[in-house]
């Protein structure tokens, strides 16, 4: 019987569809992060405690820096910071003694770029691939639990400094992140001139991880100062810091007030901190909510 070639193409196609076909570790089944998941993942970052409240600053030496061979180049250190604001913007506490904060602060523009990134421990599950027990999910790849597959962001924005009036509270919700801080904030007694800034984002890029399924690109600005982390572990010092300083809202008395109520409450704070070489014995002790960005799940 003479077969078309027609008739021979159809039946290897009805072969080949026979056979089932193996998923790849990616799995065909992923759903893909979408813009609108990205940026509250990206949000809820700024309150991850893996990060420790740590970013990397990347500034440029000056056109004009001697020795002239770094002139132009970029540098990037280690800061902590604080995400003390409604909108994304972050706090920082800048010492002029680093060259980092120099690069920054003596150049008109005040522009710096920010990295952020979760744990790079594999044993460290990202929350968006975690089971209510705090593991990676059974079914996920080991190669898909290192850096490669979590999220990080690079923030661009410039640096300006906080109003005078907004010190106290500004100080409050940083060593509220970082107690250790209270060593060399404004009116401590460090040798070292130390002055509260507030980083204001301007544009956001995020690579989610792998891009099968994760959302990758850069992240709408309105829609980034919108949202709002949805972080449970944080939510009450995210609260607080939210009153601390949003303008219109809230006093230092009333933060005082809220945090010297109950002597229990006070006591142990004292107990905790003073593993942070913290010694103070007065009535105002940093809040306890303090310490969950620096220690594990709360």
């Amino acid at each position: 019987m003479h077969l078309s070639s027609s008739h021979i193409l159809a039946s290897i196609f009805l072969i080949i569809a026979s056979y089932p076909i193996r998923a790849s570790s990616a799995s065909a089944s992923t759903t893909r992060e979408t813009a609108s998941q990205a940026i509250q993942q990206a949000r809820n970052l700024l309150v991850d405690q893996s990060t420790f409240g740590v970013a990397t600053l990347s500034t440029v030496y000056a056109s004009d820096y001697e020795p002239k061979e770094l002139a132009g180049r970029a540098l990037s250190g280690p800061e902590y910071f604080a995400p003390c604001y409604d909108n994304g913007d972050l706090l920082f506490l800048a010492l002029p003694v680093s060259q980092n904060w120099r690069n920054v602060l003596n150049t008109p523009a005040r522009r710096g770029t920010l990295s952020i990134e979760p744990s790079a421990d594999p044993t460290d599950p990202d929350p968006r691939f975690e089971t209510s027990r705090g593991t990676w999910q059974p079914s996920r790849s080991s190669w898909r639990k290192g850096m490669p597959s979590k999220q990080r962001l690079t923030l661009f924005g410039t640096m300006q400094d906080v109003p005078s009036s907004q010190i106290p509270s500004s100080q409050k919700c940083f060593t509220h992140h970082h107690p250790d801080a209270s060593h060399w904030v404004p009116g401590s007694d460090s040798p070292h001139l130390a002055k509260f800034v507030r980083f204001e984002v301007q544009r956001v890029y995020r690579v989610g991880g792998f891009g099968d399924e994760s959302w990758i690109g850069w992240i709408d600005a309105e829609q980034w100062r919108r949202t709002r982390p949805e972080t449970e572990s944080d939510q009450d010092a995210w609260n607080i810091d939210r009153n601390w300083v949003r303008e219109g809202t809230g006093s230092d008395d009333d933060v005082s007030k809220s945090h010297s109520n109950d002597e229990s409450h006070t006591s142990a704070v004292r107990d905790y901190a003073a593993l942070f070489g913290d010694t103070r014995r007065d009535d105002h002790p940093p809040a306890l909510g303090a310490f969950r960005i620096q220690g594990g799940r709360a």
